[in-house]
């Protein structure tokens, strides 16, 4: 059995997606979280260029901080 590592990104930042790519591959991670609004085929064509696969779609979390959730919604 082999053990995979995959990132996690944090859904406050505004990081793109082939930076988020880039950043996972360069540091040996196989698998990338994505964010809910990543999930399509160009996101699945970055991945795949990346030799990365998703392990997770992160969902929106509304706050109370309506500013910062609308933005995201």
């Amino acid at each position: 059995m082999a053990i995979e590592f995959g990132l996690t990104p944090d859904t406050r930042r505004d990081t793109g997606l082939h930076e988020l790519v880039g950043a996972a591959g360069d540091a040996g991670f196989t698998a990338l979280g994505m964010h809910a609004w990543h999930s399509d085929a160009a996101a699945a064509e970055a991945l795949a260029a990346g030799g990365l696969r998703c392990h997770e779609v992160l969902p929106l979390i509304p706050t109370a901080d309506e500013e910062a959730t609308l933005p995201q919604a």
